[in-house]
């Protein structure tokens, strides 16, 4: 049976704005990341400059982007939630062409559908910003879109033989060096594969490359004009200098997002999922091969018993953990990819594996995962709607049968996910901000609105403030921007700016208020914890010069954000 065109783009769109619609306000945290999302274009229109007022550690290129969308929109967070969801729609169209090109029409609406119920509006813990309405880091979700944009348009080169299509894609990749770092190695890395699968002349690889070069350029000329140029080529360079730095590198939450902190562990949950699929999905092919005809009975006596034993477990089973043996999964995917003839497969798995090495021991759908592992998970569901399908049918077995399996197990991943959804979305029920700022916060949201009236009370609008260790949602919900170019105090930062710089800079211009979050800090001595430390000195400090402003709140309080004020000499 034929099945028409528009019914996967339909089905699509339908869970799109399905998922848009339960999901409403209830994207950004209302304390952690997102704020400096809203804080550096607000400060851009504003006049400050990234890189000389406002210390960041990626590329210029969201920040700016966003603030010209500020500039021509307004300030507030509905500007950036619509333009999210408008490229969200545009990389959905991206995704679908490249997975139609590979695997067909059927399998495309799989992937998509994957993209949109698990990645796109998704909330797997607590922290609202793990999606791509709301991304904690706009660099992240831009730099994905653009490496698939690289590797759709160089597919184009070899399909026309066209030079501006590669010229195109150069550009591309040059845009997504002023991203960051991951997006970008995973682009370069699937582009160059995709060259060389091809046995280009040289002069490709040097238009590639040269027409990439052109736009780094072009913006460190551009910063050079508003700050010193070594700043400016710091700015450009992005997240780059801190890749290999090992004090960075070994901090505690990144050996956890990683999975080295327990290697043993994470490699044992690798070989148990692994098996688990391995028991449920080789049975399949064996079943799908001794029918050698269409029986929708049997595909679907499958599908029942498949989705029986997934559904005994569905309860006692870790879905946060469903995706362990993806990094397995494509290398394998690699020698089939590498024989074809057509080398788009081959640069989707490479863009794939790269994009996922931060997280390859602990992979996961939540979390870093709604960007760095959704290549390979809808690869993933290509191959299995499609690809080995097609294998079963070449050796006369029941495709039908295979995809009865799959689509039991598809869709017990896809309820799981839902599932933990739910659970997120229900909790956040208060209210935060008014106007096109307003968001719907979790038992977090009272105390945000509370510290936020207070400071407004206390400071004048051209008041300042300092949040630690971060929060500068604050800052952008009262319109009160810090007194220094830091403005983040994580761990990651205070090392890259070095914390006896940030107490000089706080010395010249300490902020008129400044906002503790205790819930991070430990009782003795504000003595904060490993992973969330800002300094033993800095804490110092701000006991020396500041004192608590006398304020009740009603219990719970969550967060314990104090407010401080500068002592009167």
């Amino acid at each position: 049976m034929n099945v028409p065109r528009w019914i996967g783009p339909l089905l699509i769109a339908a869970a799109g704005i399905i998922m848009l619609a339960w999901s409403w306000q209830t994207w950004p945290d209302p304390l952690v990341d997102f704020g400096a999302q809203l804080y550096i274009p607000w400060r851009i229109v504003a006049g400050q400059s990234l890189y000389r007022d406002i210390a960041y550690f990626n590329g210029p290129l969201s920040q700016y982007l966003n603030a010209g969308l500020f500039a021509l929109f307004g300030v507030g967070l509905r500007t950036l939630v619509w333009a999210n969801v408008a490229i969200l729609a545009l990389v959905l169209t991206l995704i679908y062409q490249l997975a139609c090109r590979v695997s067909g029409r059927v399998a495309a609406t799989a992937v998509c559908l994957t993209f949109v119920l698990v990645f796109a509006f998704g909330q797997g813990v607590a922290i609202g910003n793990y999606n791509w309405v709301t991304p904690y880091v706009h660099e992240l979700t831009h730099g994905v879109a653009l490496g698939l944009l690289g590797i759709a348009l160089v597919d184009r080169h070899q399909r026309t033989e066209r030079p501006i299509w590669l010229l195109a894609a150069g550009l591309t990749l040059g845009l997504t060096f002023l991203t960051k770092a991951e997006p970008m190695a995973a682009a370069t890395a699937a582009t160059l594969a995709q060259l060389t699968a091809h046995r280009p002349a040289r002069q490709k690889f040097t238009l590639l490359l040269c027409s990439a070069a052109i736009i780094p350029m072009i913006a460190t000329f551009i910063l050079s004009i508003f700050m010193p140029f070594p700043i400016a080529l710091r700015g450009v360079a992005g997240s780059w200098p801190w890749v290999f730095d090992t004090q960075i590198a070994a901090l505690p939450f990144y050996r956890t997002v990683s999975g080295l902190d327990h290697l043993a562990a994470n490699l044992a949950a690798m070989c148990r999922w692994t098996l688990g699929y391995a028991l449920v999905l080789l049975p399949a092919i064996f079943v799908a091969l001794r029918v050698h005809r269409r029986r929708k009975a049997i595909s679907l006596i499958v599908f029942v018993a498949v989705a029986a034993i997934v559904g005994w477990r569905f309860f006692q089973t870790d879905w946060n953990s469903m995706i362990r043996p993806l990094p397995l999964c494509l290398l394998a995917l690699l020698i089939p990819t590498i024989r074809r003839r057509d080398p788009l497969p081959l640069s989707l798995v490479i863009f794939s594996l790269v994009l996922l090495a931060k997280i390859s021991l602990n992979a996961h759908v939540f979390h870093y995962g709604f960007v760095l592992a959704m290549p390979g998970t809808l690869v993933l569901v290509a191959v299995c709607a499609h690809h080995i399908p097609k294998w079963v049918e070449q050796r006369n077995g029941s495709a039908g049968v295979f995809r009865a399996a799959v689509a039991a197990a598809w869709l017990a991943g896809i309820t799981a996910t839902l599932y933990v959804d739910a659970h997120f979305f229900a909790a956040r029920r208060w209210t935060v901000a008014t106007g096109s700022d307003a968001f719907l916060a979790d038992s977090r949201g009272p105390e945000i609105q509370h510290i936020s009236d207070l400071i407004r009370q206390q400071t004048p609008a051209s008041g300042t403030l300092a949040v630690f260790p971060q929060g500068l949602m604050l800052n952008y919900l009262t319109r009160r921007p810090d007194s220094i170019p830091q403005v983040n105090f994580m761990p990651p930062e205070v090392l890259a700016a070095g914390e006896n710089n940030i107490l000089s800079a706080f010395a010249a211009r300490p902020p008129d208020l400044i906002v503790l979050n205790t819930s991070t800090i430990a009782q003795d001595q504000f003595q904060l914890d490993q992973s969330y430390f800002f300094g033993r000195s800095t804490l110092a400090w701000i006991q020396q010069n500041y004192e608590p402003v006398a304020a009740e709140y009603p219990p719970p309080a969550p967060l314990g954000l104090v407010l401080l004020r500068r002592k009167m000499p």
